[in-house]
């Protein structure tokens, strides 16, 4: 099936089927959960809020039931489903204190986790207040966990080329010691095994740092919604809006390589397209699993870690590195190109342009660091 010429984008049919997955994983949570949780639910799923962050306010608020069922002994005997509204018109900030302290000492959870689970707690008391149900709102007077702003991680030029490189190679990969990993030139059997996936992995890397696609976005994409006429891609994008995503001659290539099957001339029994992944005649996603089916956003974090662990060890960040950092360097590599903050922002589809300012001013202060660094402090 070739990619089509435009048209409606067929990645709101995976959008759809990503929802209802979450929405499975909600209705088993509110099973157990008391009716009250259910019409904060409702409440929620009307509103504007991703379907990932309502299912993560149902997972908080459900633990955090269970943290006060273990908390407070006279619920110790009482089922969760039968947890009272009224066990929130009580609490102090005093409580929610005690509740960061547990989740950061006893749980572990970094402060900027913990700041979402209260953010969960906060949208909570504010429907229950909204809807006459409790008086009370600790959350008003609670202080949120201090949170230090992180710096962007990403790569530069040279990083992003020596990465495309190393995939298109295929001649390190990292070996399984006994005391750890370790980078090794590839063994027949390995490169044999790898090479089918070269022009795949290739063009996820090249659509990353070329388009700046989310990976839930990556991974929804059937063949109908490039168009190669353009060099465009109709995606859903967060928020549920269907929007058009463009990229250059480069990525166009990668993808045509892979979706055609153009196989490198001293190669070519191992290093195939898409149609060597051997789909259904039905399947219609652009990236393929090797059984045939579309890939996941974990298969995706996985080849984009290990790719960068294997091409670039000697980067400092490689532990941290997932497909979002690519992201972010596709928006410093436009922002370092045009100086363009709006065509950055359109482009990676941010919510405000505000979020693409954090990269423009990290971007500057990288600058400025090389003008300094360069400065003589004799001949001036």
């Amino acid at each position: 099936m070739p990619p089509h010429t435009g048209g409606i984008s067929m990645s709101r049919e995976y959008k759809e089927e990503t929802v209802k997955r979450y929405e499975t994983q909600i209705e088993r949570l509110l099973k157990t959960a008391p009716p009250y949780i259910r019409d904060f639910y409702e409440h929620i799923h009307n509103g504007k809020r991703e379907i990932t962050t309502q299912a993560a306010y149902i997972r908080d608020i459900s633990a955090f039931l269970g943290y006060l069922k273990s908390a407070i002994p006279f619920f110790s005997e009482t089922e969760i489903c039968n947890l009272p509204e009224e066990i929130f018109e009580d609490l102090t900030v005093k409580d929610l204190n005690e509740y960061r302290a547990y989740l950061h000492d006893e749980r572990k959870i970094s402060n900027s986790s913990i700041k979402k689970k209260f953010a969960a707690v906060s949208a909570f008391y504010k429907y229950m207040n909204s809807d006459g149900r409790i008086g009370n709102n600790p959350m008003r007077n609670f202080e949120q966990p201090a949170v230090n702003s992180h710096r962007i991680i990403k790569l530069n030029s040279e990083m992003s080329g020596r990465l495309l490189e190393g995939i298109l190679n295929n001649r390190l990969y990292l070996e399984k010691t006994s005391d750890g990993e370790k980078l090794s030139p590839v063994p027949r059997s390995v490169f044999v095994r790898r090479e089918p996936l070269v022009l795949r992995n290739y063009a996820i890397c090249c659509l990353f740092l070329g388009s700046g696609l989310r990976v839930s976005e990556l991974v929804g994409l059937d063949l109908s919604d490039i168009n190669f006429n353009q060099n465009s891609l109709n995606i859903i994008a967060k928020g549920g809006n269907e929007v058009q995503v463009y990229f250059g001659d480069e990525v166009a290539d990668a993808l045509k390589n892979y979706i055609y099957g153009k196989k490198r001339p001293e190669k070519t029994s191992l290093r195939t397209g898409r149609d060597g992944f051997n789909p259904p005649k039905n399947e219609k996603a652009v990236f393929l699993s090797s059984r045939g089916t579309r890939m996941t956003v974990r298969m995706v974090e996985v080849i984009i870690k290990e790719a960068v662990k294997t091409y670039l060890p000697d980067y400092d960040d490689k532990e941290l590195f997932s497909p979002h950092k690519l992201r972010a360097t596709c928006a410093t590599r436009i922002l370092a190109q045009t100086g363009d903050i709006e065509l950055a922002s359109t482009q990676l589809n941010h919510k405000s342009i505000a979020v693409t300012a954090a990269f423009y001013a990290e971007l500057q202060k990288e600058k400025q660091k090389e003008k300094i660094k360069n400065l003589d402090i004799n001949d001036w």
